[in-house]
């Protein structure tokens, strides 16, 4: 569970898992929790080179 106000309804949050199903899915319980600034990577990390396909599932929270 989120702790409540660990991260601002308002901060940027980019999330990246590998094939982009999980971070959907956390996008979309995010959004449902007041978060507005949700980004996903369409396709997750495989989308971004052949390489990334060894990649592990992993979420990213990035603060700008």
């Amino acid at each position: 569970t989120l702790k409540e106000n660990s991260i601002a309804l308002d901060e940027a949050i980019v999330i990246i898992c590998h094939t982009g199903l999980e971070s959907e899915r956390l996008g979309l319980f995010l959004s449902q929790n007041k978060y507005k600034n949700i980004v996903v990577l369409e396709g997750g990390a495989q989308s971004l080179s052949p390489a990334a396909t060894d990649i592990k599932d992993m979420y990213f929270l990035l603060n700008r």
